[in-house]
C-alpha cells in the first residue's frame, strides 16, 4: 500500500503531459466531421443555432476558443502546436454546421474566435421592423 506522501512523477512535453491544458487536448471522439447540431446556420436561426453550438462546445470544454478565454499561447511556446490543432478543429466543427449556401463566406478566418465574432456580428442582429413596431406601441401608450 502506498503512503500518502507518494508522488506521481510529472511527465513533460507531448500529448497527455500535465503541462498541457485540458481544453487544448483533442480526444478520440473529437474528429472534424463530428455532428454537433441537426439544423445548420442560415439567415434566420442564429439564436437557436448559436445556443446549440455553444452547448456542444462547452460540453467538450472547447467554447473558450470562441469566447476568447482560451488564449493563443505565445509564438515558440510548447503549447502552441496543440492549441492550433484544437482551434482548427473548432473552426471545422463550426464551419460544418453552417448552411452550404453561406459557408464559403466564412472559410478564411484564421481563428475560431474571429469566425465566431463575425457570425455573431452578422446574424445576431435584432429584428429592426419588430423593434420599431414595439417602440411605436410603447409610445402610443404614453
Amino acid at each position: 500500500m502506498a503512503s500518502s506522501s507518494t508522488t506521481i512523477p510529472e511527465v513533460s512535453g507531448g500529448i497527455g503531459s500535465r503541462n498541457e491544458t485540458l481544453n487544448s487536448r483533442i480526444q478520440i471522439l473529437d474528429h472534424p466531421r463530428m455532428v454537433m447540431i441537426s439544423a445548420p446556420l442560415n439567415s434566420i436561426n442564429w439564436l437557436s443555432w448559436s445556443r446549440s453550438v455553444r452547448i456542444t462546445l462547452e460540453g467538450r470544454d472547447k467554447f473558450g476558443y470562441t469566447d476568447g478565454t482560451c488564449v493563443k499561447p505565445t509564438e515558440g511556446s510548447a503549447e502552441l502546436h496543440q492549441w492550433r490543432i484544437t482551434d482548427l478543429t473548432v473552426r471545422t466543427w463550426i464551419s460544418n454546421t453552417i448552411s452550404k449556401d453561406i459557408v464559403n463566406a466564412y472559410l478564411y478566418f484564421a481563428l475560431a474566435r474571429s469566425l465566431w465574432l463575425e457570425l455573431e456580428a452578422h446574424y445576431d442582429e435584432c429584428d429592426g421592423p419588430l423593434l420599431y413596431k414595439i417602440k411605436c406601441e410603447i409610445n402610443s401608450m404614453s
